[in-house]
């Protein structure tokens, strides 16, 4: 567990806010911002854990004793951790933070001459350091816990003639104490009074804090899927894979991200995020194959090194476009958050059969959504609508010609390949536009940023000894 030796991370607590309780070391931080040394403070700041205790266990079936059909279960619990680089936003971030101006020109030797050291690391405060507020608050929740994860899963395998496999599997997932910013000084609203502009006025503790992100790990998300597979072991030359997965995950982090130092939802309750994860892919199908196209040793020369033992192969992807919100825009929420939602007064969807450009133009009913109402956040869902899909086949052709010849006649040979990327060149676009304020609210403007590629060809020869 991470621990700094001068004191310049901390906690926070709305209860000792509202209560008045200001640390012992440094007087002048704001209430309910306490440091290590504080009565109950943890070195830590935030509680070690020392005996974790992550049980794995797994199973295996020979169901019928002739090594054709399994089945095969495991479970397991896991633990993630802080990394070091949150930890340093925090003792990065106001109001340990300091800087200085050193007015050029200046010594290269020792730049910092004649002016007092800014690094706090190097020079820890005094108990009378004066802090400059309102600023940005990143401090750790007393409370907080490591994320914990949990995985199963379960799967029926046979083996068929022919050197065909076939799989049956149930994933699962589920997992809390999820790292993330939770805003604790949100403004609020008043009717009749509220602007975009007074929001600093209606904050709780707008004396001190503009926002103030608590560090906690307070978020939850589940995964589960049916995932289907079939597989051709090599046989005369061909071999292939595919699946085919259907799933679902649920969380609660705007932007599917997770983090420390910054607000990752957009209301102070995180529950109110919960929906469909930024990238969950509800289906997917995947299939790759490799042939040994055949050698026609009857005709010669010719068959065997031009028309044959040539090797074909290529992927097929097919998946179902990521999900995503609606926006507002607009701050109407009044809360200094920013992250409003729209409001759902309509159906969404719109008619099938439409022409591409059609769709591009308007990919989901915008006059489906409006503002939302002053003083809410939105009663639209995280995540309802689904974008895009996505389709690409990737191919390649190659082939080793020996070059029967010269002092290396035994091992020469030159391998010639020819490679497709999306050979079929369809357009994969991403997320339309999902904010209304835009004027190209509800339109496709771009390719997908993954997959979006038009079709590449490429040729490659090898020449090795």
């Amino acid at each position: 567990m991470f621990n700094e030796q001068t004191n310049q991370f901390s906690i926070f607590t709305i209860g000792g806010a509202e209560q008045g309780v200001r640390s012992k070391l440094y007087p002048n931080l704001p209430p309910g911002v306490l440091v290590p040394g504080d009565p109950g403070v943890l070195k830590t700041a935030v509680p070690s854990y020392n005996h974790i205790f992550d049980p794995r266990v797994g199973l295996a079936w020979d169901v019928f004793g002739d090594g054709k059909t399994s089945v095969r279960a495991g479970f397991g619990i896991y633990h993630d951790m802080i990394n070091v680089n949150s930890n340093n936003d925090t003792i990065s971030a106001p109001p340990w933070a300091l800087t200085v101006d050193i007015p050029f020109p200046t010594s290269l030797d020792n730049p910092y001459q004649g002016h007092v050291v800014p690094f706090p690391a190097f020079r820890p405060f005094s108990s009378t350091q004066a802090f400059a507020f309102p600023y940005f608050g990143n401090e750790f929740d007393p409370g907080m816990a490591y994320p914990v994860i949990q995985q199963w899963n379960l799967t029926i395998e046979h083996q068929l003639p022919k050197g065909l496999m076939v799989r049956a599997a149930y994933e699962g997932m589920e997992s809390y104490h999820l790292f993330g910013g939770v805003e604790q000084n949100a403004a609020v609203y008043i009717p009749g009074q509220s602007t975009f502009e007074n929001d600093q006025e209606r904050r709780p503790m707008g004396q001190y804090f503009t926002s103030n992100s608590i560090n906690t790990a307070t978020g939850t998300a589940s995964y589960n899927a049916l995932a289907l597979t079939a597989e051709k072991r090599a046989i005369h030359g061909l071999t292939f894979l595919g699946g085919f997965r259907w799933a679902k995950m649920l969380d609660e982090l705007n932007g599917g991200g997770t983090s420390l130092g910054q607000g990752d939802y957009t209301t102070p309750n995180p529950k109110f995020d919960h929906g469909l994860g930024s990238y969950d892919v509800n289906r997917q199908l995947i299939g790759s194959y490799v042939w040994e196209l055949p050698t026609f040793k009857s005709l010669g020369f010719f068959g065997r090194n031009v028309i044959g033992g040539w090797q074909s192969s290529g992927i097929l992807t097919l998946r179902a476009g990521f999900p995503y919100s609606i926006l507002s825009g607009l701050d109407y929420s009044y809360s200094g958050i920013g992250a409003d939602r729209a409001d759902l007064v309509g159906n969404p969807s719109l008619p099938g059969g439409r022409t591409k450009a059609a769709q591009l133009a308007e990919w989901f009913n915008t006059a489906a959504f409006a503002f939302n109402a002053p003083g809410t956040f939105g009663d639209s869902g995280r995540d309802i609508l689904r974008g895009p899909g996505l389709a690409t086949f990737d191919f390649s052709l190659s082939k080793s010609f020996p070059l029967k010849f010269g002092r290396f006649a035994e091992t020469q040979k030159l391998d010639f390949r020819a490679e497709a990327f999306n050979l079929f060149n369809h357009a994969n676009f991403s997320n339309p536009d999902n904010t209304i304020t835009d004027p190209t609210f509800g339109e496709i403007l771009q390719t997908a940023k993954a997959g979006g590629d038009p079709r590449i060809l490429q040729l490659a020869l090898r020449f090795s000894f």
